[in-house]
């Protein structure tokens, strides 16, 4: 998929450092609090949330925007920016901006969860290891 940058030069390097901040975080809470960080940041928001699709919370204060994030086809939460610095909405290069940062941020969510995954195994293992090991010793 590709998805347009919009604005100039300075916005497409803060999304480009944004993209490459945000895929280097393997933890997924902190993953998705740096999406956050870095929407507000790349659309001038002085406020931003991210509502995971099971949560139900108020609606954000006018004006917003808001892009979910995906895995695969499924959307997995929405991440939401308010309050424009200096007043009025959000532009067309905002909604641009923030909707490639939310492509980056499935590979960034993806990656979290998958090293969560990795994680979890490796204290199962683990585990089973010392519960065999003590059985060992029981036994003899």
């Amino acid at each position: 998929m590709v998805v347009p940058l919009a604005g100039d030069r300075q916005a497409t390097a803060r999304l480009l450092d944004a993209v490459i901040s945000v895929s280097r975080e393997l933890r997924l809470r902190e993953a998705l609090h740096r999406i956050v960080g870095y929407a507000c940041e790349l659309v001038d928001a002085r406020d931003g949330f991210y509502q995971a699709i099971e949560e139900t919370t108020g609606p954000p204060k006018e004006p917003f925007l808001g892009v979910p994030l995906r895995i695969q086809d499924d959307v997995i939460g929405t991440v939401y920016v308010t309050d424009k610095i200096g007043g009025g909405g959000f532009t067309p290069d905002d909604v641009a901006n923030l909707n490639a940062l939310a492509t980056a941020a499935r590979i960034a969510v993806e990656n979290a969860r998958l090293y969560e995954r990795s994680r979890q195994r490796e204290r199962w293992l683990q585990a089973s290891n010392e519960i065999q090991r003590s059985d060992r010793k029981s036994v003899v």
